[in-house]
């Protein structure tokens, strides 16, 4: 790993503790003003969606604060963490990125390269008329194919980095994992 990664994880693990902790006392209140207030009452609205704020908060901040968690590979079921990055692919691309996918068996995952590799992709989304899409399918070579739409064009390197990282294979438009042993 190098220095920098090091110093990522070491300085990731606080914030992610500091984030966990504030966001509870958020949820928590906002939990506790919904149980108190009218139905229907302009405070029930207005902690309505400050709650839905703080959930989309939560779930984006998790998804930018897992990258540099416990770098290396490990098994892990694909649908899951694509679903934990989407949040954040989400705000990188400027829409909403479409997750369709089959649920598959565990397959080997490199982190931080599937992420980083997934985030420059996002950063590629541009017209108005574009709509990303991640497709998890199973691929014929026996693993977990994964289709980014539309195919990545200046993000190519991060892909065959994350390919190589867990012993799978980039051909320019499909990224398939081996399934984890």
């Amino acid at each position: 790993m190098t220095e920098v990664a090091e110093t990522m994880e070491a300085v990731s693990r606080p914030v992610r503790h500091g984030v966990n902790n504030l966001m509870m006392v958020l949820l928590g209140n906002l939990d506790l003003i919904l149980r108190g207030a009218a139905e229907g009452s302009a405070v029930a609205r207005q902690a309505g969606r400050a709650k839905e704020a703080a959930d989309r908060l939560t779930a984006l901040l998790s998804g930018f604060l897992a990258m540099p968690r416990d770098p290396g590979v490990t098994p892990s079921k694909p649908g899951v963490a694509l679903a934990a990055l989407l949040p954040l692919l989400d705000v990188v691309a400027g829409r909403s990125v479409r997750l369709e996918d089959e649920a598959l068996p565990p397959v080997v995952w490199a982190r931080p390269e599937m992420a980083l590799a997934l985030l420059g992709w996002a950063l590629e989304m541009s017209g108005p008329d574009i709509v990303p899409v991640l497709r998890l399918t199973p691929d014929p070579s026996g693993g977990a194919g994964l289709t980014p739409h539309p195919t990545p064009r200046a993000s190519t390197p991060q892909f065959a980095a994350a390919a190589a990282a867990c012993g799978g294979t980039w051909d320019g438009t499909v990224l398939v994992l081996p399934y984890a042993p």
